[in-house]
Order: structure tokens, then C-alpha cells, then sequence
């Protein structure tokens, strides 16, 4: 950086010649090294017309302008001079990473097919280096991202992929970006547990801060979207099992309704003393109609609990059209054990059983 401020503001048209090539030769790598690929460029160029054998010499021209045009996103002209260089030193140093660009240019021009093929390459002959195992991530979300791909031609699925990066570099940061990419790929699949499992993983391990906050959040979308589902399917046990492992992912105010679908499981597994407390958590911050459904759940529980006058305190407030036909079954049964059977009739009269709508979560066979 201080050599590129002290360099920048020479004036090279007024240098003897031999010194001019040396001027632009000393300023691009400044540059280039400096990050300042837009200012590197203006000298690459300069050299490449007025020295148009130069590279043979100085081949690294060539690398710095591929390399400063891929950085600049000047994806159709970056390949060029990227393979060009490559050509020269085809067992160059950190040749993985030169072509793994080279195939993002191909990709970000649209050359998808194209693209894989140079990814496999730079695979298939770089094994375990990093440009390899970058590449072997490209592949996968290509194949994840792009319904029009085969992933019987290309022999490998986005899950086997993710799992080679891990496997040949376990211990790496580009092991855990893989892990990442693994267990996202599981939760777009619905395939919740395996995908718990790699974030739990993955969130024990000494990653950086901001990618443990991507982890922690979309741990927390897949647990709310595995627990809907099992709620669903009436899997209830596995809700609480699932509670019990990853509850230190749950923020309760941005996704009340998993407190809702725990509740749910505790009092169909007759806890019904944990749901009552969940039930009452998910109050604290449900919209109006899951704060509907939880006061219907704590009444039924008051009431399994043969506490009828707290029971009625809960069920009286629901108002929702479907879900007060619950309510006032359950109001008439808190009078029934009340003894108050005036009370109990005028409840029941107002509904009828065919109001009473599959799936019949909140009535078990005793209540028929």
C-alpha cells in the first residue's frame, strides 16, 4: 500500500524508456497485491500492448490479468489470460485455484455444462487441494440449483460431494462451509434429522461468530419446520425428543408456534402439567390464532387435571368460529364435573357433534 501511494502519482511519459516498463511492471504488483484490481488492470494493459512478448519473461502479467478481470466480474474476458498462464505453467503453483476460476467465469457466463466439466477436471487432477474441494462445492450446488442437470451423467449427488470435502479435509474452515452446505441441502429435503444433526455438529465446532449465527438461525427454521411436520403426521413423542436435544436453538418470539406444537405433544402424552407451561409460553407471543388454539389446549389439560373453574377460565375465551365448537364441548364437560348441569346443557346445545371436524386432536375416544 505505501509503495502503490508513493508510485501513484508518477507521471511514466516522462521516464527514460528503459525505465518505463519497470514503472508499470512495479506499480501493477503493488497494485494487484494491494487488492486494487481496477488500477492494476490500467498498467497490465499498458504492458501487454507496448510489450507484447513480455509475458515470456514476466509471465505473472498474465496471471494478474486474468485474475484482476475475474475480480472485477469481467467473467467473459478473465479465461483468456487465466488459461493462457495455465498453458505456459500447466504444473504451476496453485494452478487448482486458477482453473476453479476459470470455470466460475464459465458459470457466471451462462456455460453451465461447460463449467462442470472444467470443475471435475480441476477434481479430477487436483484430488485434495483447495481448488478441488472448492470445486467439488460448485458441483453440488450447480446440481442443487439447476433442475436441467443430470446428476446420473455428472456420477455424484450434492450429498456425496459435501461429504467428500468433509471426509478429505475434516479439520478445515472449507470442511465446515461443506458441513453448512450438507445440512441446508438435507433441510430442503425435508430429510430434517439427518440435517439437525450436521448444524448440531457443525455449531459445536470453533467456527467463526458470523457463521455460527447463519448456523443457529436456519437450525432454527428447520427444527420449526420438522416439528410442524411430525405434529402433522400426529408424531408427537418424537416433538418432545426433539425439544429435549435441540431446545437451546429455539427462539421462542420468532417462532412461537413451536412452543404450540410442544404443548400439543405433552398433553396428548398426558404431561399434561408441561403442556399447561408451554401452552402458556407460546400466549406470551402467538398471533391471535394460535393464541386461540393454546388457551383451548391449556382448558382441556385444567380440565384432565380435574381442575374444572380454571378450565373455564381458558375455554371461555375462545372466540374462533371452528375452534369454539371445541371450546363449548369442553365448557359443557367442565360443568358436568362441576355438577352445574343447567349450565352444562346450555354449552352443548350450542353446538352439534358434525361440527366436530376431523382430525379430532382434542378428542380422545374417552371424551366420545
Amino acid at each position: 500500500m505505501e509503495a502503490l501511494s508513493l508510485l501513484s502519482p508518477v507521471q511514466p511519459e516522462f521516464l527514460p524508456p528503459q525505465w518505463q516498463k519497470r514503472f508499470h511492471l512495479t506499480v501493477q504488483r503493488a497494485a494487484f497485491f494491494s487488492e486494487d484490481y481496477q488500477f492494476a488492470l490500467k498498467h497490465l494493459e499498458v504492458l501487454l500492448k507496448n510489450w507484447k512478448k513480455l509475458y515470456i519473461d514476466y509471465p505473472e502479467i498474465l496471471k494478474h490479468t486474468g485474475e484482476s478481470l475475474y475480480f472485477l466480474k469481467r467473467y467473459g474476458e478473465a479465461p483468456r489470460y487465466l488459461l493462457w498462464y495455465y498453458n505456459l505453467f500447466p504444473s504451476g503453483e496453485n494452478n487448482d485455484l486458477l482453473l476453479g476460476k476459470v470455470a466460475e467465469c464459465l458459470l457466471r457466463s451462462g456455460e453451465k455444462k461447460l463449467a462442470i466439466q472444467m470443475f471435475k477436471f480441476v477434481v479430477d487432477e487436483y484430488k485434495a487441494t483447495e481448488g478441488a474441494l472448492i470445486s467439488r462445492i460448485r458441483i453440488a450446488e450447480i446440481i442443487d440449483e439447476n433442475e436441467d442437470i443430470d446428476e446420473e451423467a455428472i456420477g455424484e449427488s450434492p450429498e456425496e460431494l459435501y461429504e467428500e470435502v468433509i471426509n478429505l479435509r475434516p479439520r478445515s474452515p472449507i470442511a465446515d462451509i461443506a458441513r453448512a452446505k450438507l445440512a441446508s441441502w438435507y433441510y430442503k429435503h425435508k430429510r430434517y434429522q439427518e440435517g439437525a444433526e450436521v448444524f448440531n455438529a457443525l455449531a459445536r465446532r470453533n467456527i467463526d461468530s458470523t457463521m455460527l449465527l447463519e448456523v443457529k438461525s436456519n437450525m432454527e427454521e428447520l427444527l420449526t419446520d420438522w416439528v410442524k411436520q411430525l405434529h402433522q403426521e400426529h408424531k408427537f413423542d418424537d416433538i418432545i425428543h426433539v425439544y429435549e436435544v435441540y431446545n437451546r436453538y429455539i427462539d421462542p418470539s420468532i417462532h412461537p408456534e413451536y412452543l404450540y406444537y410442544l404443548a400439543e405433544s405433552y398433553r396428548v402424552s398426558g404431561r399434561f402439567t408441561d403442556a399447561i407451561h408451554f401452552y402458556g409460553k407460546a400466549l406470551n407471543f402467538s398471533d391471535s390464532d394460535l393464541k386461540e388454539k393454546s388457551l383451548l389446549g391449556m382448558g382441556i389439560c385444567y380440565l384432565k387435571l380435574a381442575r374444572p373453574e380454571k378450565a373455564l377460565t381458558f375455554l371461555s375465551r375462545v372466540k374462533t368460529s371452528q375452534l369454539a365448537n371445541y371450546a363449548r364441548f369442553f365448557i359443557g364437560k367442565s360443568y358436568i364435573q362441576l355438577k352445574n348441569y343447567s349450565s352444562a346443557v346450555s354449552a352443548l346445545k350450542q353446538i352439534a357433534p358434525k361440527d366436530l371436524k376431523e382430525p379430532r386432536l382434542f378428542l380422545d375416544q374417552q371424551w366420545w
